[in-house]
């Protein structure tokens, strides 16, 4: 079983807005985002491996850039 999920390493491409930092993503990766968040993945963000984890929902809720 997936239990987390690392974001991180999402450039830019076409379609893709920004959503933390330099992390960029498409509604429909956010989506696919939300969906394992609800089936109990923990969707984190972070840039490099040392950051501190963000979690999905202050990403979404814009409290962390």
């Amino acid at each position: 079983d997936i239990t987390e999920l690392n974001v991180g390493g999402m450039g830019l491409k076409q379609g893709r807005k920004p959503l933390f930092r330099n992390i960029q993503a498409t509604s429909e990766e956010i989506e696919t985002f939300k969906k394992l968040d609800s089936l109990g993945v923990d969707v984190i963000f972070r840039v490099i491996v040392t950051d501190t984890p963000v979690p999905l929902e202050e990403v979404l809720a814009g409290r962390r850039r």
